[in-house]
């Protein structure tokens, strides 16, 4: 589950910016949707830890992480969160499977190959496994970025603009991969973007405004 209260953010020499409160349940899948420049990507980074906030608080699995140190944050998010980020970026001497193994290993996981080949099989890369990043599509990438995203098995899963630069056909793909892979781990799914071909796909729908 996903709470936030009183959220808010200032980068330097910018203005203040205010976040709705959000209550998002367990499992549930969701769409941040807004225009560019209302602070969408921000909002996730605030929700994945990777920014900390002038003021308020966000729990996520019953746990403050504005609270949190450093440290103790790192943990946090190695284990229950995974994050798949607009571009996609791998270590490009390593194949898709070591890169997978880097994010196990990161998240204080054992190194678990079967997990990695069912995770690639599921999203139709099982061919990809000894693969170099340079030698695959971008639609190729962009999966394993959902499969690194999910290998820990996370309990919330943050997409930040995923759909943004692909065609329909791809875009619904994208989508319905992203919410089947969220379902099978009962992971709780938030997408962030401005692409309102996503506006059917989602119940749940949190809007941002400019201020």
């Amino acid at each position: 589950m996903i709470t936030t209260n009183n959220l808010t953010y200032q980068y330097k020499g910018g203005a203040v910016m205010r976040f709705p409160n959000i209550e998002i349940a367990q499992g549930a899948h969701s769409l941040i949707l807004g225009t560019s420049g209302t602070g969408k990507t921000t909002l996730l980074h605030l929700l994945s830890g990777m920014l900390s906030p002038q003021a308020g608080s966000i729990e996520i699995q019953d746990q403050d992480i504005s609270k949190l140190s450093e440290a103790s944050l790192d943990a946090f998010r190695g284990k229950n969160i995974g994050i798949v980020f607009q571009v996609p970026h791998f270590l490009s001497a390593l194949t898709v499977a070591e890169n997978l193994e880097i994010a196990q290993k990161l998240s204080k996981h054992p190194i678990n190959i079967q997990r990695i080949e069912e995770v690639l099989t599921k999203l139709n890369l099982g061919s990809k496994l000894n693969a170099y990043p340079h030698q695959l599509s971008q639609g190729e990438k962009q999966r394993v970025s959902i499969a690194r995203a999910i290998i820990n098995k996370p309990a919330v899963i943050f997409a930040d603009e995923p759909t943004s630069a692909l065609d329909d056909k791809n875009c619904f793909e994208v989508t319905k991969l992203l919410k089947q892979t969220a379902s099978e781990n009962n992971a709780t799914l938030v997408i962030v973007t401005h692409d309102n071909r996503l506006k059917e796909e989602f119940d749940k729908k949190i809007i941002l405004e400019e201020a």
